[in-house]
């Protein structure tokens, strides 16, 4: 069944990882229905919030993806 997910990654501020973060959507074909990015009181430290559609089984398995990329350090 399909619903809303909203993940939030904590990053480092680095080149090039707001796109490393949303290829991991497109990839897999799931639009983005809302996307901020913001630095946090943590100097150098990005937060993503991101809403999906879609099923429980496809969410959990991109939020996995997410914490293999090397530059998030959290994910929720």
């Amino acid at each position: 069944m399909e619903g809303n997910f909203t993940f939030m990654a904590l990053s480092e501020n680095s080149p090039g990882i707001l796109h490393r973060v949303t290829t991991q959507f497109t990839r897999r074909a799931v639009n983005i229905e809302s996307l901020t990015v913001s630095e946090t009181e943590r100097k150098g430290i990005s937060r993503f919030t991101i809403v999906v559609k879609a099923d429980r089984a496809l969410a959990e398995k991109i939020a996995r993806h997410l914490r293999r990329i090397i530059e998030v350090t959290e994910v929720y």
